[in-house]
């Protein structure tokens, strides 16, 4: 895609926004807190902040990662959505076909990032995410590409079907749950974005990923409960957008 210098500003722009946004449902969802109506405040002094205060990546490091009311070290999570956020946008740019699969590619990398930092620090994939984005999955495939609606309609029923169906058999076998439906929801979501062709690799790249992370504490003299809980979400979630973005082998 040929983009002019107007247009990357306005994509930058857009997407650090988007990413300030996302950042506010990330911390703000799992506590049950209001998204569009809460006002943000420096969690040190409580101050109320203002437009200025709130510029996405650029309030930080003018500030220097500090409050600009009590001088508290800021936590930088706003400033990595919002570049995380970024970087999907730049992604999306450098892989994507036409203008419709930009903006799919986006939608999706988006909704990915917030349901894997949420999965990460809560153990939880909202539904109020996840179910939506099934059904914009599919009606995104049926805009751009209607001819493999069938297929993308399959991957999400097989990606949810396939770990139910493991959630089943464990609980079967060992008389406790061992995979969050959430998990299930998640790669029925992949399906109706990518189709069921990428399941597969998918499962086995968020497999890898969750043992490659794990296993070094283990090493080290960790110990991995049998009852442990892991964000396997958190590692589906790179493999999935690597798929729609067509670089998975």
């Amino acid at each position: 895609m040929e983009i002019s210098i107007a247009l990357w500003v306005w994509l930058v722009l857009t997407a650090v926004s988007t990413g300030s946004f996302l950042g506010v449902v990330i911390s703000r969802l799992p506590n049950h807190e209001p998204i569009l109506l809460g006002r943000s405040e420096c969690p040190h002094c409580h101050t109320r902040l203002g437009p200025l205060d709130l510029i996405p990546v650029g309030s930080f490091l003018w500030r220097r990662g500090r409050c600009g009311y009590c001088g508290t070290r800021i936590d930088p999570f706003h400033l990595w959505v919002e570049l995380v956020a970024l970087a999907i946008v730049l992604l999306a740019v450098w892989r994507a076909t036409s203008p419709g699969n930009f903006v799919e590619l986006c939608l999706l990398g988006f909704i990915l990032m917030t349901l894997a930092w949420i999965d990460a620090e809560h153990l939880w994939l909202p539904d109020i995410i996840t179910l939506p984005g099934i059904l914009i999955g599919l009606g995104m495939c049926w805009w751009i590409s209607p001819a493999a609606l069938g297929d993308h309609a399959a991957g999400a029923a097989i990606g949810f079907l396939s770990l139910a169906a493991i959630r089943v058999g464990y609980r079967w076998l060992r008389g406790r749950e061992g995979l969050g439906l959430g998990d299930a929801k998640l790669l029925a979501l992949a399906g109706a974005w990518t189709g069921w062709q990428d399941l597969a690799a998918i499962m086995l790249g968020a497999a890898v990923l969750g043992i490659g992370l794990i296993l070094p504490g283990r090493l080290r003299g960790g110990s991995i409960e049998a009852g442990g809980k892991f964000p396997l979400g958190t590692y589906m979630a790179p493999f999935i957008f690597l798929a729609a973005l067509r670089l998975l082998p």
